[in-house]
């Protein structure tokens, strides 16, 4: 049986952006009968859109996404790649359209595959015409907090990404989030409570992961209390940056630190040791992310003292050395 043509997916795309949702759905009911994925995933429009960008870009009862995605699933992974729009993929355009439905239909595709959704959350977009945009950040997780939009946040966290992820400036989330303030003055006050809500997401993150490894961390102990009976050496004390952890929480779900880029600067105070054995004193291990640098060698804050208005820097600075205050 013959494929669709090129015309025709051309009139289907007109029909998307028209929102005529009966016609639109007459094509893609012959697409799923006479065509391949392959053919789907191969067609782009002229500002090299998939046909999955422009649905998300049109469309916001998720009828025609769910209906391209049974077609292509893999054009979740599709990003443009001319230059103004360098990296961007449907699932960028739904998150700053802040279409939930299609945002959610994608998450759910690329969770069949661990790779897939690894790669649909770490996938930069570059772009040129994205500068002073939400699109600034780059990554999904970003683009969605520049967005202010909690719900978003809370979705892509629970699903796997990560708040120390570093775009390609090196910026975390919380340089995006001091760079959008910079650029949008009066917007101060929902940067400031998106970096609160973020701060205490990861403070309960950290905790989590905590404790669901503290089973694991007894055993472990157990065994080196037994080591310590024939051999009277303490058990190895890695230092990191300036701060000393116990060589077991490096199994704690934190980047591996690169000390040659980051500098982390809090003043954790050293183990203590306690009835002959090494106990861990309070260290705030998610306040790494708040001290690590972007590719200018700046944390968030001397990228704030350095571009952010008086009035926008001092809101800032305030939420910062609070959130940081053990």
């Amino acid at each position: 049986m013959p494929g669709i043509t090129t015309a025709k997916l051309d009139r289907l795309v007109r029909y998307i952006q028209e929102r005529n949702s009966a016609r639109s759905r007459w094509i893609l009911e012959k697409l799923q009968r006479q065509t391949d994925e392959l053919q789907v995933l191969d067609y782009r429009y002229h500002t090299d859109e998939t046909l999955l960008h422009i649905a998300a870009k049109y469309q916001d009862d998720g009828e025609l996404t769910s209906r391209i995605l049974q077609i292509a699933p893999n054009l979740i992974l599709k990003a443009r790649s001319c230059e103004q729009y360098a990296g961007q993929t449907a699932f960028h355009i739904a998150i700053t359209k802040g279409n939930l439905t299609a945002f959610n239909q994608m998450l759910n595709v690329a969770a069949r595959s661990p790779q897939s959704l690894r790669t649909l959350l770490s996938t930069r977009a570059t772009g040129r015409l994205f500068i002073n945009t939400v699109m600034m950040g780059e990554l999904p997780l970003f683009v969605a907090v520049l967005k202010f939009d909690k719900d978003m946040v809370d979705k892509l966290l629970d699903t796997g990404a990560k708040l120390y992820q570093q775009n390609s400036k090196g910026d975390t989330i919380f340089h995006s989030l001091i760079k959008y303030a910079a650029v949008y003055p009066d917007k101060a006050c929902e940067v400031r409570e998106m970096m609160e809500y973020l701060h205490d997401r990861l403070v309960q993150l950290t905790k989590t992961t905590i404790q669901k490894q503290a089973p694991s961390k007894k055993k472990d102990e157990e065994k080196e209390d037994e080591e310590e009976t024939e051999n009277e050496d303490d058990s190895e004390v890695k230092p990191i940056g300036n701060g000393y952890h116990h060589s077991l929480s490096s199994t704690r779900n934190f980047p591996p630190l690169d000390q040659k880029k980051t500098k982390i600067a809090w003043d954790a105070q050293p183990k203590k040791e306690t009835k002959g054995k090494w106990e861990e004193t309070t260290c705030n291990e998610y306040t790494h992310v708040w001290f690590l640098k972007n590719d200018d060698s700046q944390t968030p804050l001397q990228l704030a003292a350095e571009y952010v208005p008086m009035t926008a820097f001092l809101i800032l600075s305030c939420t910062i050395s609070q959130r940081l205050t053990p």
